[in-house]
């Protein structure tokens, strides 16, 4: 399967709100170019610039709009360049610091998007300096990253900060961030294959030197930060697309697994660390949105696609704030039957990552795959998918009305658009000719109307991760919140639907109910 170019698709409806209220955040004082190249105060180098333009071009991307403030930011990045071409202190010959690449690696992947977007040829030079005097004379460290349980500590701040030295590493109290850069050193890779092979060879080299190293961790032993684990993983689905070895595969799908057991909140958000239910991030729910769509883009298995409806309505969605950034919760699940946030705001980190989450969001909705269409979740938006342009509109999971308008067909065959999130209802009623979650868009009928609806059902829902003798209480994959603790009845008819809030509405919209509340319950006793 593939995704659609970001040519293809405009967002529009709720996406659209939420987008627009993020980019408006982005270009307030704390991200404009006299600002972020000075943020930083806890020791990541390239990490507050890099989040910023990635985000920034993503939003542009998926908006159709341009930032005031993103070329002033990559007009100044020279300025704050080292001799050798990178931000932050050149350490000894032989040293590495884990926050410099971990915050380098966000660097190369705004970069790379940003010369995707523009073509500007003094970026791509920048990106090759950074890779050549910053990464690469630092691949054989990785053979000796410390992964031993004596070697780490197990504290830290919602802003991580240097730890100490071990071996030839600064390490971080985010532990394991030294890995990120699978995700930045694999997007400079890819976009190597097309202007400089050789580089992109040496660059392959050390992925795979990296990779290696990285499928040894023990991710659970060492409490290795959520977000850096994902983020490495989905720096191996880069590779493996262009690679297709599927040891990398089948170590994803593991790690992936071990995520969901080990590291995955009630309401499907993250631990920050393994073994440590401290606080959520949304850096790392987001990337475990992304890392679904992409195995269920490779995998065609269902399960992917059923986590990444759950962690978007519950996680992603419930992480952004009203002011359009994002921000922290506790960890719901292992003491707490309750969401509350911890930070309003990770201005610092959160928010810009909620860029190309949310461009994500617009971008994953809908997958080719073959001469069909298969969409994973409804979204709102104008799409334009094998030769058809097509108006999405929705509001689920609120209601399940979704309308789909033909604009222009140009297609020289009938064209299946197959729903993913239908395979868990029953009754589906419809108003067209959907049959086995399937509609067919035929070639000949141009300018027309699909409408359907989908019944959305009340469920209680084990759940992995939910405190002893409790339950979720569902409306299809959005987890209801409530103002206060309430005893399930036998019967779900018997609830007051109006108590409860889901919480995909009690952060970024104010709903009806009174979200003045500091708590919103989301689990309950099971009878």
């Amino acid at each position: 399967m593939k995704t659609l170019n970001h040519t293809n698709f405009q967002s529009d409806g709720e996406i659209k709100t939420r987008q627009t209220a993020l980019f408006n955040r982005l270009h307030d004082d704390i991200y404009m170019p006299h600002y972020v190249f000075t943020a930083d105060q806890n020791g990541w180098p390239g990490d507050w610039e890099g989040r910023t333009i990635l985000a920034l071009v993503s939003l542009a991307k998926v908006l159709k709009e341009e930032p005031k403030y993103l070329d002033g930011i990559i007009e100044n990045l020279k300025d704050h360049l080292n001799e050798k071409g990178y931000l932050g202190h050149v350490l000894p010959k032989g040293t590495a610091d884990e926050q410099q690449l971990s915050g380098h690696s966000w660097l190369l992947r705004g970069l790379c998007e940003y010369y995707r977007y523009k073509k500007d040829e003094s970026v791509l030079e920048t990106i090759k300096g950074i890779v050549k005097n910053l990464f690469l004379p630092l691949r054989k460290n990785y053979e000796t990253y410390p992964i031993l349980p004596e070697q780490r500590v197990y504290e830290g701040h919602e802003s991580g900060s240097v730890a100490g030295m071990v071996n030839n590493w600064y390490i971080s109290t985010d532990t394991g961030c030294a890995f990120i850069p699978l995700d930045g050193i694999s997007d400079a890779y890819e976009l190597m294959l097309d202007v400089d092979k050789d580089l992109a060879r040496e660059l392959r080299y050390m992925l795979g030197f990296m990779i290696d190293k990285f499928m040894t961790i023990p991710f659970t032993e060492i409490c290795v930060q959520t977000h850096a684990t994902l983020t490495g993983l989905r720096g191996m689905m880069r590779m493996f697309k262009h690679m297709r070895n599927h040891v990398y595969l089948s170590f994803v799908k593991d790690t992936f697994d071990l995520y969901i057991n080990e590291g995955m909140t009630a309401n499907f958000a993250n631990y920050n660390w393994f073994g440590r239910p401290e606080w959520t991030e949304p850096c790392a729910i987001i990337d475990s949105f992304m890392l679904a769509c992409q195995l269920y883009k490779e995998t065609a298995e269902q399960r992917y696609a059923d986590y990444a409806n759950y962690i978007l309505y519950n996680g992603i969605y419930r992480s952004q704030r009203e002011n359009g950034g994002f921000g922290t919760d506790n960890c719901a699940g292992p003491e707490d039957d309750y969401v509350i946030p911890t930070n309003y705001e990770a201005y610092w980190c959160c928010t810009m990552r909620g860029g190309e989450g949310l461009f994500a969001v617009s971008q994953y909705s809908l997958l080719e795959r073959g001469k069909d269409i298969v969409m994973i979740y409804p979204v709102s938006g104008i799409y334009q998918v094998k030769g058809i342009t097509m108006h999405i509109r929705t509001d689920y999971p609120k209601s399940g009305n979704i309308s789909i308008t033909i604009f222009e067909n140009n297609s020289d065959k009938n064209v299946t658009m197959e729903f993913m999130m239908f395979r868990t209802y029953v009754d589906v009623k419809f108003l067209y000719n959907f049959k086995q979650r399937k509609i067919i868009i035929t070639k000949d009928k141009n300018e027309y109307l699909i409408d359907f609806k989908l019944p959305i059902y009340y469920k209680l829902a084990e759940g992995k991760h939910n405190k002893k003798d409790k339950k979720l209480l569902m409306r299809g994959p959005a987890i209801l919140g409530s103002l206060s603790p309430v005893s399930v009845p036998n019967e779900l008819s018997n609830i007051v639907v109006e108590e409860f809030i889901p919480l995909y509405d009690t952060s970024f919209t104010r709903p009806r109910n009174r979200v003045e509340k500091d708590k919103i319950y989301i689990l309950f006793d099971g009878q």
